[in-house]
């Protein structure tokens, strides 16, 4: 196996970057060039402009450049080589621009500790090769990229691994870049389950998302003027629905009516602004969301003790309530002391013979009143024994 020293760039190289930075062209990196030239002693590799004995070209089949540094990748493949060699120079070349002269950038040489490369009667299978150089401070580094390349089954891997490929198709989250409200983004920075919903607009930082860790949703994170919440995908519940749990779950906040800093919850501000849920009266409508102080806090709506009602409106409370019961019993009587008793509503009475006797003028009787609220309303019944339900407390929480 082949082994380089670090690419060095030459003092043309130099020019080219200079050049391309006041001419505002970009520095293009065009080729690679294998040589088996055997570096003089007290040669300077920043004086060279060509390889001592080029032997074979190769073409460019991918690159990247990042942080001021270029990784260029080329395919070695003995078809067109007439006579072996020892791969000891490797050259680079670039050039200013479309129109500028290709130059020898950058150089290394690997002496005695390289591989051999035979002819085209000896095929062999294409070798990718990854160099690494230095761009210093040019402003504008282009890869050109052989047309007839093929993406390598590395290059393929490389791609499928890295975190940037497919940002569009993925919504990765962008660096210096602007967001609306209500954007997502994702990004491997954060756990499997996490993503970022925009909920003030602004432009991202430029670098890695700011956060070193996160164990739960309901986040707010600063990202430049951005400002992020960090959502658990593995919950569907709508912001601002209410549900009754045992536990307060991340992302949630328990729904009594207690008066919370707007800048807390810019969601649950959000939809009410959208969805018209203000209430000036949150003691009538604790279904909604005070007003606070107009600015800066809000009421949360209370779900305590509460039951829901479906109806045409949202919001408003019902007070507990049961309907009155009402009855009624006269005594009607004569001068010769009989009568009757007449009833109505829930009151009735047993009628039994020593009330006839009354009636006749012999004997004595007595009238049995009953009250069974049934009779007024069918809500009563034998087989309810109370009006409160059985029933199990749990949290009113709500989803910000």
């Amino acid at each position: 196996m082949s082994s380089y020293p670090n690419t060095l760039i030459t003092n043309a190289g130099l020019d080219l970057i200079a050049e391309a930075n006041a001419q505002g062209e970009a520095l293009i990196f065009t080729k690679v060039k294998l040589g088996d030239g055997s570096l003089p002693e007290g040669q300077s590799i920043q004086t060279m402009t060509a390889l001592i004995s080029p032997k074979l070209e190769s073409e460019l089949t991918s690159g990247s450049v990042k942080n001021g540094q270029a990784k260029l990748r080329f395919s070695v493949e003995n078809s067109g080589l007439d006579e072996g060699f020892f791969a000891r120079e490797v050259g680079v070349f670039a050039k200013v621009g479309e129109e500028g002269t290709e130059t020898l950038y950058a150089y290394t040489n690997g002496g005695n500790y390289v591989d051999y490369i035979p002819n085209k009667d000896v095929p062999i299978d294409a070798q990718i090769m990854d160099v690494y150089i230095v761009t210093g401070n040019a402003a504008t580094v282009q890869i050109q990229v052989d047309s007839a390349a093929y993406a390598t089954v590395l290059d393929l891997e490389e791609h499928n691994t890295g975190s940037d490929s497919h940002a569009d198709l993925l919504h990765l989250r962008k660096p210096s870049t602007v967001y609306a409200v209500g954007d997502i983004a994702y990004s491997p920075q954060l756990p499997s389950w996490a993503r970022l919903e925009c909920v003030k607009a602004g432009t991202t930082d430029g670098g890695d998302l700011p956060i070193t860790s996160v164990s739960a949703g309901g986040v707010l994170l600063s990202d430049g003027s951005v400002l992020w919440i960090i959502d658990d995908v593995r919950d569907c519940t709508p912001v601002g629905a209410v549900r009754g749990s045992l536990y307060l779950a991340a992302g949630y906040i328990i729904s009594d009516g207690s008066t919370v800093d707007r800048a807390d919850y810019p969601r649950l501000v959000r939809l009410a602004d959208i969805n018209n849920l203000w209430t000036n009266d949150p003691t009538n409508n604790e279904g909604l969301f005070g007003v606070g102080d107009g600015s800066t806090t809000m009421v949360l709506p209370n779900w305590v003790d509460k039951f829901e009602q479906y109806a045409n409106t949202a919001g408003a409370s019902v007070e507990a309530g049961l309907p009155n019961i009402k009855g009624a019993a006269q005594y009607n009587f004569s001068q010769m002391g009989r009568g009757t008793v007449d009833t109505d509503g829930a009151i009735s009475v047993y009628d039994n013979p020593n009330n006839r006797a009354a009636q006749t003028g012999s004997g004595s009787g007595y009238a049995t009143i009953d009250f069974d609220a049934s009779r007024y309303n069918s809500i009563y019944s034998d087989s309810v024994t109370t009006v409160q339900p059985p029933a199990n407390k749990l949290l009113p929480i709500l989803r910000y």
